[in-house]
């Protein structure tokens, strides 16, 4: 038993999206199911909210669990302190809290002033609802039902063997993937959006949230700002990864604009990151 134990223990990552992944389809696959009319559609048409929330929380959930599993107490405090991290550079908070509306806003400025005249379908205006839907976001709109899981296990883990760069592709990848039957229920925000665009986000944007996770010691509070302000920002001008998409698609110059300046991040995150390979944040017990 002992030894079935260090196995585990050797393979954390493996455990943890073994876990997380099923538990997560289990119940999405429920929805779809029901959906799809193999069980009762009261689930669909009654009960959506609650199982999409219980699959959204495993992997936050599954990190505090399986840390607990192994390092025990010790290991869950560890893991919950990181989310008190907050003394960092003032820098970053204006990076993780205006970076997403700059990304948005800035093609669209540069699009308007050679004569496109474009608009953002923007649903709220109001700053309080805006302040309302972000701190809305944070806890049942994906950072904290995921952020513990992500960043807080399984990066760190990644990287005590590989570089930032190749971690947050990894992480990137399997990021996506988990969302994947989210894809194929109406009503979710995946619905209908090409996975292979998903894909190139994740890792792209996990190229940004690593960067943001060793810049500030570990903190998953960041990451997790970083990641409502992400979110908030996408549901308020958006409302939908559809519409996202749909939107890139018809407004061609836009989307090359926005494309460029992603490259040209995402270039400079790898360049910085290579560049100071010894400032990562690995796992340690």
């Amino acid at each position: 038993m002992s030894n079935l134990k260090e196995y585990f223990k050797k393979h954390q990552i493996m455990v943890f999206l073994v876990m997380t992944f099923l538990i997560s389809w289990t119940f999405w696959g429920i929805i779809y199911a029901s959906y799809k009319g193999i069980l009762s559609s009261n689930i669909y048409d009654r009960y959506f909210t609650i199982f999409f929330m219980l699959g959204a929380f495993m992997p936050s959930v599954m990190s505090i669990i399986v840390n607990g599993c192994f390092y025990g107490r010790k290991g869950i405090k560890a893991l919950l302190k990181k989310l008190t991290i907050w003394k960092v550079r003032p820098f970053f908070y204006i990076v993780v809290l205006l970076f997403t509306p700059v990304l948005y806003y800035i093609p669209l400025f540069i699009c308007n002033i050679t004569g496109a005249g474009y608009k953002l379908p923007s649903n709220i205006s109001n700053p309080v609802m805006i302040l309302l839907n972000f701190l809305l976001v944070i806890p049942f709109g994906g950072p904290l039902m995921e952020e513990l899981g992500w960043r807080g296990f399984v990066l760190p883990r990644l990287q005590s063997k590989l570089n930032p760069g190749f971690s947050s592709l990894i992480l990137g990848i399997i990021w996506a993937c988990w969302h994947l039957p989210l894809f194929f229920i109406p009503g979710t925000s995946q619905y209908r959006v090409p996975f292979v665009i998903f894909i190139i986000q994740c890792i792209g944007t996990a190229m940004l949230y690593t960067w943001v996770y060793n810049q500030t010691d570990g903190s998953l509070l960041l990451p997790i700002l970083l990641h409502a302000s992400w979110n908030c920002t996408a549901g308020v001008l958006f409302l939908n990864c559809l519409n996202i998409f749909n939107y890139f698609v018809k407004h061609s110059r836009y989307t090359a604009v926005f494309i460029i300046m992603c490259l040209i991040v995402t270039l400079a995150i790898i360049f910085d990151m290579n560049r100071k390979s010894s400032n990562k944040v690995k796992f340690s017990t």
